[in-house]
């Protein structure tokens, strides 16, 4: 009985360990990131509408998290354009739609006029397709960062995200800008990690009871 406990508390561990849930960072200026992976043991996939992906235009380099290889998801031209363009975020987890968070959201080439008549803003929404924005991001742009870099916070949760650019305008021509990456809050354990910690439970409580 010994032998099966430490065997069955040894694989029980390595199972906890292997679905340990952490937040995590979906890297658009990555250019080995591509356009799907699992965080967590959770898919993610990328999809863009019109369909052709672009992420070929040089980005800045490395920002804070993010490694700069490019400006991230772009669409046919490198950015996502007002009026219907945008990039879209679908979860899943054994096939079924999963419920994530979205924490944070960063946008590379988010501009607004010198004299500040006029701002780009980037909108992530739930569900495919443009709609009602649950949050806006208003271009910060610096002078120490003059490639339009925002990392803003948010708390939206779903399985299905859209991300789009309003049609304000700056001065360098039509609002557009690069979806640079997105952090997903932690994601919870699966209910079978705690139906494992169970069982595990009811065997020591078996095992001191043959003792005594």
């Amino acid at each position: 009985m010994t032998k099966t406990l430490k065997t069955v508390a040894a694989a029980a561990a390595l199972a906890l360990a292997g679905t340990a849930s952490s937040a995590a960072l979906i890297d658009f200026t990555d250019d080995t990131t591509g356009t799907s992976g699992f965080i967590n043991g959770v898919k993610w996939e990328l999809t863009v509408v019109p369909d052709k992906l672009d992420q070929s235009e040089d980005g800045p380099g490395n920002i804070g998290v993010l490694k700069g290889d490019n400006d991230g998801v772009g669409i046919r031209d490198d950015e996502i354009t007002a009026p219907r363009q945008y990039a879209q975020l679908a979860f899943t987890q054994d096939g079924k739609a999963r419920d994530v968070t979205i924490t944070g959201v960063y946008w590379l080439d988010l501009f607004f006029k010198s004299d500040k008549s006029s701002f780009e803003t980037g909108n992530i929404g739930l569900g495919s397709g443009i709609g009602t924005a649950e949050d806006s991001f208003v271009a910060q742009q610096k002078d120490s960062k003059p490639f339009g870099y925002g990392a803003f916070k948010t708390g939206v949760t779903g399985s299905v995200f859209s991300f789009w650019v309003d049609e304000t305008n700056d001065s360098f021509g039509s609002p557009d800008a690069a979806l640079a990456g997105v952090s997903i809050a932690p994601i919870p354990l699966p209910a079978g990690v705690f139906l494992l910690g169970g069982a595990l439970a009811g065997l020591g409580v078996a095992r001191r009871r043959r003792k005594s």
